[in-house]
């Protein structure tokens, strides 16, 4: 992918603002806040196999407010390990890292259409049902990351002094 050639359908999700809530906060800082052993079905692409529950509208506001939070929270780790390596390794090997992150791109590219065309396709389901809810939250995030790795992509193209200064920043 070029420069500015992300769809402009995903840096709208990505766009999309975090939640502000209380237990949003709380997962983000800690991870014993809730017990996350059963959150882990909602981390792949849809569809998601739920057998014949009922979820109310408030649990499912929680859930999504919990997932947030657990996924800002792993993406905050995963960006500060990379950084980490990635200074580790100087200097940096510009060919390596761009193959590197054009591969993830990539991937996380495929993830993001394979998600929005499960989305396209059962836009019968009830849009407040958790499944659809869901699927929903797990495309935002998939249009979070591919942004972050697009924008990685995009400095590392303006130079490694650019690179390293931004690996240097704050996220």
């Amino acid at each position: 992918l070029t420069p500015h050639s992300l769809p402009q359908t995903l840096h709208d999700l990505a766009d999309k603002p975090l939640p502000t809530s209380e237990l949003f906060q709380s997962v983000l800082h800690d991870t014993d806040v809730v017990d996350e052993s059963e959150l882990a079905q909602w981390d792949r692409i849809p569809p998601y196999h739920i057998a014949d529950q009922q979820f109310s509208a408030l649990y499912i506001s929680n859930l999504v407010d919990v997932m947030h939070g657990r996924r800002m929270r792993e993406h905050q780790r995963a960006v500060e390990n990379h950084r980490r390596e990635t200074r580790r390794s100087e200097p940096i090997d510009v060919h390596a890292l761009r193959k590197t992150l054009s591969s993830l791109l990539r991937v996380e590219m495929n993830i993001w259409e394979e998600s929005k065309r499960w989305i396209e396709e059962n836009n019968h389901i009830e849009h407040t049902e958790v499944c659809y809810i869901m699927a929903n939250h797990y495309l935002q995030w998939s249009a979070r990351r591919a942004r972050s790795l697009h924008e990685e992509q995009t400095v590392l193209g303006q130079g490694v002094e650019a690179y390293i200064n931004f690996i240097n920043s704050s996220m």
